[in-house]
């Protein structure tokens, strides 16, 4: 579990998670299948990369930041089990609208099937101390996705 909360340790560095890279790519084929085209935009993020992209963040609203903006040692993308997720929408790519697209209401209906849930979910920044994020999905296998899912819980 990595949030606002909890941390990495400063010597975690395990690169990006093969099996999850397979995950995706199995669900990206299924998804071309049904003409759902999902691009990667991002998965493993370093510590030098997170520390420039917190660095060059825009400034927040309000109390809550978007996920991919965290802290350094406090943004997921750094376990390499999660994956930021873009359509063919460029307009909507990375920005709350990419929830009005055919490719997040396909990974909503399917990602699960994968091991994938939605981590930052709408109306739910009370328990993920994070903005929405429709693109940003996280591994979790497919019976924790399952449950997850079933139970409308976030893994907080």
């Amino acid at each position: 579990m990595v949030n606002t909360e909890h941390g990495l340790p400063s010597d975690f560095n395990p690169q990006m998670d093969k099996f999850v890279e397979k995950q995706f790519e199995l669900m990206k084929v299924d998804a071309n299948r049904e003409k759902i085209t999902l691009n990667l935009y991002k998965d493993y993020v370093s510590y030098d990369e997170q520390k420039e992209i917190h660095k060059n963040a825009p400034k927040s609203d309000g109390a809550l930041n978007y996920a991919m903006y965290a802290m350094a040692w406090h943004n997921e993308s750094q376990i390499g089990q999660s994956l930021d997720i873009i359509g063919k929408d460029e307009e909507k790519n990375l920005t709350e609208a990419f929830k009005e697209t055919e490719e997040f209401h396909w990974l909503i209906k399917n990602a699960h099937k994968y091991g994938f849930i939605l981590h930052y979910p709408e109306n739910k920044e009370d328990l993920t101390n994070f903005k929405f994020e429709p693109w940003h999905f996280r591994y979790v296998g497919v019976e924790n996705a399952n449950k997850i899912l079933k139970s409308n819980l976030t893994l907080e």
